[in-house]
């Protein structure tokens, strides 16, 4: 029913995938303690576009957050392409999505993207260890409380991931330390070549503007600081 509410002649929406620990306060069945959230909870799956409904999946907490996404992900997009059937679709989630399950089937799906958040490791870090070289020395050039540079790579899992995959990275050095964090993505770097904006899937806009990763951040405020505008 949700889908009805979408604009019919959209050409792009973002599906935003969410799974959120619902505490329960008894016996109920299928209750689990889960770690993260330290108490006995639910693990409910939604996926809206904007502030429009289209999943709403009771779940127990034993399992991960990814528990199911596809099988959702294949009614939902079937309606939508019976309403607008040319569509661009994007599948937006945390790092708990970010599973080889979900980007394989939306890699074989016609006009289906995704851009998942992407749990840390050392192989990354240290991938990343160039961009947090450079972002280190402008903080220290131009005192800003935290300068941010990016970059991205191929990369690949030595056992859970079946290809090579686009991966960004943000290298972040704050006063209080170091903050890496990554996103993986099947958007093309070089943009559609039916839109005017081709930039907007390079990696600091994609992270900044088009993921769930967004977070706000301070640079120093002066206008001549070449260095901070660089960042921005």
């Amino acid at each position: 029913m949700g889908v009805r509410c979408l604009p019919k002649h959209a050409k792009e929406i973002v599906l935003d995938l969410d799974s959120m620990g619902h505490l329960v306060h008894g016996l109920q069945e299928g209750r689990h303690f889960s770690g993260y959230y330290g108490d006995y909870c639910y693990l409910p799956l939604y996926i809206v576009v904007g502030d429009v409904v289209l999943w709403a999946q009771l779940r127990t907490s034993d399992h991960g957050g990814d528990e199911g996404v596809v099988p959702a992900l294949e009614k939902i997009v079937a309606a939508i392409r019976q309403r607008m059937p040319r569509v661009r679709i994007i599948v937006r989630g945390d790092s708990g999505f970010g599973r080889d399950e979900i980007m394989t089937w939306c890699e074989g799906q016609r006009g289906v993207f995704y851009c998942l958040g992407l749990s840390k490791n050392a192989a990354l870090i240290a991938r990343l260890g160039p961009a947090l070289g450079e972002a280190r020395a402008r903080r220290c050039l131009c005192g800003a409380p935290s300068v941010r540079v990016f970059t991205e790579f191929e990369y690949r899992t030595r056992e859970s991931w079946s290809r090579p995959r686009r991966v960004i990275g943000k290298a972040e050095v704050m006063a209080e330390g170091e903050n890496p964090r990554f996103i993986v993505t099947n958007l093309p770097a070089a943009g559609f070549k039916v839109e005017k904006d081709r930039e907007r899937f390079e990696p600091a806009r994609l992270y900044e503007e088009g993921t769930v990763l967004v977070e706000k951040w301070k640079t120093c405020s002066s206008s001549r600081c070449s260095i901070c505008r660089r960042t921005r």
